[in-house]
């Protein structure tokens, strides 16, 4: 039997108090008129027994209430000695004091000693209750009574036999009335077998009948009654045990009141009192550790009998969640194997992943009458969410009728309900219910079904991964089959592009061969007799055919130009350009690469400037193609310049050579440098559109620098003019192509 805590309990209302008082007062005016004659003093103080019970039930703080039964009791019973009215209020408190204190000490003492609130399910807690509760603490609510009387009375040569006859009938109602009240449980009386209803009937029948007839004298012959008890204490339980000891109590206080029995025997009415309470007491004490004793060891043997069957349980639950089916009938094992674990009226799993076919599953356990009308699984489902949502862990309704945290209206058809979320990684995933149409407590089985909840969880959870997994692999197999014909379609495609690319490379390498034939040898003739018609080689010129013939020449240079600049373009795209690696003098590379566009400069009245870092800089590469750069950014310069001037500048940084062009120009808008070293783009300005250009020149010659390791960048603000930066290693790079 687990070792029970007792828990906080609420403060009791005063409908409660009102009602214990009014009871503690009316069975203490009772016993008074029961008790001996010549004496106040009963067989067993029913109050004390009422009190304890009081206070182990509900708490030290119905306290009140006892105190206020005492006290009204007290009173009436000491209003006829004629005491001055101060000392019959003093003997009535400090009685009912006694009597208060008499019952939190035995709670306080109890609950020390064994832990509990419910002293008789255990026998060692049965004999902790005796001594600390029917013995201790009955001995201070006596002495405090005892000696209160005395004072007022002033008869303190009674003091012995009245402190005695006190205690131990205060101490048989701890023994008879306690154990009575408390281990009236309704539904564990209910859930009793009827042969045991019936067998205590008869047990009870059967002490009646040796009390009257067998028992009735002589005193000795009251010890047969033992071996019934101790019959009844094994085969009964502690009610039945407590309410026979209960009765043989009532007929032994009847009998005394009547002058019958085996103690109504001459002499002083004290001692027939104790000799009655002796022999109660003997019987209640070892019936009672008997009966919690037996009752515990068959605790025991029920609990290892049904820890083995829970593990049983848990075994072949695991042996089924790890087979190898899908999440379906995983689920529908599940249900099955915790109905005929638990046995509820019904089971369900409910999930909160997979396809919805596979989501709920629900199982009666086995032997319930499938005919028997059943409530809808549905309904239930709905309910069982609800209460796990509601109370976010397992949750335990013994009676959903008598739960103040209102049900759901439709669990109403139900008695009792346990709901356990099925947990992976601290995250839930769906819910295991189970329900009962009779009362039930499923908190008792706590420990089992939340291990089994989690074992449940884990194999569902398995088994959502694998088809999860699954799931994914034929999505995958099946995007890779997408992918793959999407691959076979584009390696197609572009076996196709490459073989029209090969054929445009083709047609493109004959037509550059037919443009360099056709188009630059005529050209060429063109500007040759063009330039000995105007060198008068052939006859003096007049001025009108001078300008015509002028501008045939230039526009013919213009188109050679514009052929070469698109025939190195293309070798560069088709990787055939080559470069020579001859050692020259840089700076003077630059100085005639000035020379060349002085005339232009000059004829625009504009300032050429050089400044270079060193009067000579050998370097070792292709001069044609370094000056081709240079002439393009100088020739850009001056041609986009209306006024200022143009410098060119020539810097040593680390291991790089930095060849710089500024000009004081219309300048470049931010927006437009992206756009500037594109292919056939020029920039959209009335200027541009004014000068020649293809827009080929400036997307030449960065390609060209890049090709000898170098770059070109620009600098530029609208309006102030730009500079155009050509870098080259200061170490000559290998032939590039």
């Amino acid at each position: 039997m687990p070792h029970l805590r007792s828990t906080p309990t609420p403060s009791p209302s005063f409908g409660l108090l009102g009602g214990l008082a009014l009871a503690y007062a009316a069975t203490a005016l009772l016993c008074f008129r029961l008790a001996a004659p010549g004496t106040n003093a009963t067989a067993v103080w029913v109050p004390t027994g009422l009190a304890l019970a009081a206070v182990f039930r509900f708490g030290p703080r119905v306290w009140p209430g006892i105190a206020l039964g005492a006290f009204v009791a007290n009173l009436f019973q000491m209003a006829p000695l004629g005491l001055p009215v101060l000392s019959l209020l003093g003997v009535a408190l400090a009685t009912a004091a006694g009597n208060t204190a008499e019952a939190l000490a035995a709670g306080f003492l109890v609950a020390r000693g064994s832990g509990t609130q419910e002293p008789f399910e255990s026998g060692s807690w049965v004999l902790t209750y005796i001594g600390a509760a029917a013995i201790a603490s009955t001995a201070l609510g006596a002495l405090v009574g005892t000696t209160a009387f005395c004072t007022a009375t002033g008869h303190w040569d009674a003091f012995p036999t009245v402190g005695l006859t006190w205690w131990i009938g205060d101490g048989m109602g701890a023994l008879v009335v306690t154990p009575l009240l408390l281990t009236f449980v309704r539904p564990q009386i209910a859930a009793l077998p009827r042969r045991t209803h019936l067998e205590a009937l008869l047990a009870a029948a059967l002490l009646a009948l040796l009390w009257f007839r067998i028992c009735a004298h002589p005193p000795d012959r009251t010890f047969i009654l033992l071996p019934l008890l101790v019959l009844a204490a094994v085969r009964l339980g502690s009610f039945y045990t407590a309410a026979l000891t209960a009765l043989l109590s009532a007929m032994a206080v009847g009998s005394a009141v009547t002058g019958g029995g085996p103690f109504s025997l001459e002499g002083p009415a004290s001692f027939a009192l104790l000799m009655q309470q002796g022999l109660l007491g003997t019987l209640a004490m070892t019936s009672l550790a008997l009966a919690a004793s037996v009752q515990n060891r068959r605790q025991i043997e029920d609990d290892l009998r049904n820890r083995a069957i829970q593990l049983a349980a848990l075994n072949a639950l695991g042996t089924s969640l790890n087979a190898p089916m899908d999440l379906a009938a995983r689920v529908n094992a599940a249900v099955d194997h915790v109905a005929a674990a638990v046995a509820p009226d019904l089971a369900l799993i409910s999930l909160d992943e997979g396809d919805p076919g596979k989501q709920t599953a629900s199982a009666r356990a086995p032997g319930r009458p499938r005919a028997a009308p059943m409530p809808d699984p549905r309904v239930l489902e709905a309910c069982i969410r609800n209460l796990a949502s509601r109370e976010g862990q397992a949750a335990y309704l013994p009676d959903l009728r008598a739960d103040t945290r209102g049900p759901e209206p439709s669990c109403a058809e139900w008695t009792s309900l346990a709901a356990l979320p099925l947990r992976t990684g601290g995250a839930s995933f769906g819910v295991l219910g189970l329900a009962s149409l009779t009362p039930r407590d499923f908190q008792r089985e706590a420990v089992f079904l939340e291990t089994l909840a989690d074992q449940v969880a884990t194999g569902l959870h398995n088994a959502l991964l694998h088809e999860q997994l699954h799931a994914r692999a034929a999505e995958l197999e099946q995007r890779v089959a997408e992918r793959t014909a999407l691959l076979r379609e584009a390696n197609e495609d572009l076996a196709l592009a490459v073989e029209h690319a090969e054929a445009a490379d083709r047609a493109k390498s004959a037509f550059l061969a037919a443009m360099s034939h056709e188009l630059r040898t005529p050209l060429n003739s063109v500007i040759g007799f063009t330039g000995v018609l105007l060198g008068g080689l052939l006859g003096e010129l007049s001025p009108q055919q001078v300008e015509p013939l002028r501008i045939v020449q230039r526009n013919g240079r213009h188109l050679l130009d514009l052929i070469n600049d698109v025939l190195d373009l293309s070798k560069i795209e088709a990787g055939e350009v080559r470069f020579s690696r001859q050692p020259f003098d840089l700076v003077q590379t630059l100085r005639e690469a000035v020379e060349a566009v002085a005339p232009l400069a000059a004829q625009k009245q504009l300032a050429l400037e050089t400044r270079f870092a060193v009067e000579t800089l050998a370097w070792t590469g292709d001069r044609r193609r370094v000056s081709q750069v240079l002439l393009n950014l100088l020739g850009n310069a001056v041609k986009f310049t209306e006024q200022g001037g143009v410098a060119l500048a020539l810097a040593l940084e680390q291991e790089w050579v930095r060849i710089s062009v500024q000009d004081t120009g219309p300048g470049i808008a931010d927006a437009d440098l992206p756009r500037l070293f594109r292919e056939f783009v020029q920039l959209d300005s009335g200027l541009a559109r004014r000068s020649e250009g293809t827009g080929l020149g400036l997307a030449l010659s960065r390609r060209l620098a890049r090709l000898m390791d170098g770059n070109i960048t620009v600098e530029s603000r609208l309006g102030e003019g730009s500079v155009f930066t050509f870098t080259l290693p200061l170490t000559a790079p290998e032939p590039a192509t």
